[in-house]
C-alpha cells in the first residue's frame, strides 16, 4: 500500500512538473547574475563580454547607442539589468524578446494619465492620444493593443483611440506600434476608465540594426544564430519571412482582408500569438477580433470566411478560408482557401485552393 502512495505521489509530482507553465521557471535575461570588470574599454566590448557572460544577444539601433564611447565597470554577482542601468543613462530602456535585451532610447514625453475613474460596469475604457514624440503629430493608423487578451484598436485621423476592456480580463498593460516607430508599453490599472496619452519615438530607418552575440566571433559564420526579432512568447516565424510572399501570392487574400487587419499587419507583423481555436463570421468578426491576422490556432472555423496567420491542426470555412503562414493537416473551404505559406495535408476547395 506504501509502495502504490508513493507511485502515486511521484506521479503527481512528475505531472506538476511538466504541465505547470514554463515561465513559472523561466529566468529573465535582465534578472540573470554575472561578473564582469571593464577598465577603460568601448561601449560595445563590455556588451561583447555581458553577452557572453549572461549567453543571450543584444540588439540596438547604430544612431542611438554611441558604442565607441569609453566606459568603466566592476560589477560582481550582479543582475544584468542593474549592470545595463550603470552604463547608460536614464535616457535608455532595456526590454525582452526570445533570447536578446533590446536596448532602446526612453521617450521625450512619457506616457501621461489624464484622467482615471473606477468603472462601474463589467467593462472598463481606456482613451487617448498618439504622438510623435519628436513633433508632436498626433499619429493616425496606429495599433493599440494587449498581446494576451488579444483586444486592440486603432487611432483615428485625429490619432485618437478607444480600447473597450471586460473586467474579467488580466489586462495589466497595452502596447502601442506603428510602422517606423519604436513599439511601447504602457502599464494601466484595470477596473478604470483612464484616458493616457502616448508619445512613439520615430525610427531612424538609414540606421543598421548592431547584434551582439555570445559566440566568440572568430568561430564560422554559419554558427551564429539568426537575429530573431519577435514579439511572441515562442520563436515561431522569423522577420524574413512576415508579409513579402504573402503580398504577392495572395492579392486575392488581400482583398478579403479588412482595412484594420491591413494595418495591424504593417504595425504588429512581428508579434505572433498562440491560440486552441479561433470563431469567426467574416475576417475581423470574430474571437480575435482585428488581431486575427496576427493569431496561429490549432482548430479554426469560419462560418462565412476567416484570416488568420496560421493553422496546425484543422481549419473549415463555408465559403473561404485566409492565412497569412503556413496550414498543416486539413483545411477546407467552400468556394476557396488561400494560404501564404505552405500547406501540409489535404486541402479541399469547391473552386479554388
Amino acid at each position: 500500500m506504501n509502495a502504490v502512495k508513493r507511485l502515486m505521489a511521484i506521479t503527481c509530482l512528475f505531472f506538476l512538473v511538466y504541465t505547470c507553465p514554463r515561465n513559472l521557471y523561466a529566468e529573465t535575461l535582465l534578472g540573470r547574475v554575472i561578473t564582469v570588470d571593464v577598465k577603460n574599454k568601448p561601449l560595445q566590448t563590455a556588451l561583447e563580454m555581458i553577452s557572453r557572460k549572461g549567453e543571450f544577444y543584444f540588439s540596438y539601433n547604430s544612431s542611438i547607442v554611441n558604442s565607441d564611447s569609453i566606459v568603466s565597470i566592476t560589477a560582481t554577482d550582479m543582475k544584468v539589468g542593474q549592470i545595463l542601468y550603470r552604463l547608460f543613462t536614464q535616457n535608455y530602456t532595456f526590454s525582452e524578446t526570445g533570447n536578446y535585451i533590446i536596448i532602446k532610447k526612453s521617450p521625450l514625453h512619457p506616457a501621461v494619465v489624464m484622467r482615471k475613474a473606477v468603472t462601474q460596469n463589467y467593462s472598463y475604457t481606456i482613451t487617448g492620444y498618439i504622438s510623435s514624440d519628436r513633433t508632436g503629430e498626433k499619429l493616425d493608423k496606429t495599433s493599440v493593443y494587449n498581446k494576451q487578451a488579444l483586444v486592440s484598436a486603432i487611432t483615428n485621423n485625429s490619432g485618437y483611440f478607444s480600447l473597450k476592456v471586460s473586467t474579467k480580463l488580466k489586462l495589466s498593460a497595452i502596447t502601442i506600434s506603428k510602422e517606423y516607430y519604436e513599439d511601447t508599453t504602457v502599464a494601466i490599472q484595470p477596473g478604470y476608465n483612464q484616458q493616457i496619452n502616448i508619445a512613439l519615438i520615430p525610427v531612424d530607418t538609414l540606421a543598421e540594426i548592431t547584434t551582439i552575440s555570445p559566440v566568440p566571433l572568430n568561430l564560422p559564420a554559419d554558427t551564429l544564430a539568426h537575429p530573431v526579432i519577435i514579439d511572441s512568447s515562442k520563436l515561431i516565424y522569423t522577420t524574413h519571412h512576415i508579409d513579402s510572399s504573402w503580398r504577392q501570392k495572395t492579392r486575392l487574400g488581400q482583398f478579403f482582408a479588412s482595412a484594420a487587419q491591413k494595418i495591424q499587419g504593417l504595425n504588429i507583423g512581428r508579434f505572433i500569438a498562440e491560440r486552441p481555436y479561433q470563431v469567426s463570421v467574416t475576417p475581423g468578426l470574430g474571437t480575435h477580433g482585428k488581431l486575427s491576422g496576427q493569431v496561429v490556432n490549432d482548430f479554426s472555423f469560419n462560418i462565412l470566411g476567416g484570416y488568420n496567420a496560421g493553422v496546425r491542426v484543422a481549419e473549415l470555412g463555408l465559403l473561404f478560408n485566409i492565412n497569412r503562414f503556413d496550414v498543416k493537416h486539413v483545411q477546407a473551404g467552400g468556394l476557396f482557401n488561400i494560404t501564404g505559406g505552405t500547406v501540409t495535408g489535404v486541402e479541399l476547395a469547391g473552386i479554388h485552393n
